[in-house]
């Protein structure tokens, strides 16, 4: 019932300022999803994650990213998506982003649904890069093993 789904999501908020204020990460990892990532900007560079793929997917077919400057803003003109084998018809190395049509889904979050998923046992290192209007940079290199079991 609805009640207790609100008393549960009251719990969970409960917990995560109880650990927030204790400086508990034990605690505050158990309010979290065990493949989320919790990121701050505490040196003025663009925040970058990504979402989807994860670590053991049986198979990628989308890309999914967060970016976000608190500062100065994203140069959308510096971010970059590469991969280490070819997508789509988008060679290994090449932006992806400039090549393929990425969606933003909500405030800072993009998305990129494949033509063609990735199913084959193989490895893929995706590097996500961005800098911010300031020239502040980040970079994120995520590796994916498909087939691998989670």
């Amino acid at each position: 019932p609805m009640s207790r789904d609100i008393a549960e999501i009251e719990t969970l908020v409960k917990t995560y300022f109880d650990a927030l204020y204790d400086g508990d990460v034990e605690r505050m990892a158990t309010v979290f999803h065990p493949t989320s990532a919790l990121t701050q900007s505490i040196d003025g560079k663009p925040v970058i994650t990504i979402t989807s793929p994860q670590p053991g997917d049986r198979r990628i077919d989308r890309i999914v990213l967060g970016l976000f400057d608190y500062y100065s803003g994203l140069d959308m003109g510096s971010l970059r998506v590469e991969a280490s084998i070819p997508i789509d018809g988008v060679a290994a190395g090449e932006n992806l982003l400039e090549e393929l049509a990425f969606k933003q889904t909500s405030q800072g979050v993009w998305r990129l649904m494949l033509s063609n998923p990735i199913e084959q046992s193989q490895t893929v290192a995706l590097t996500v890069s961005a800098k911010d209007q300031q020239g502040n940079s980040s970079r994120i290199e995520r590796i994916i093993t498909i087939g691998e079991s989670k």
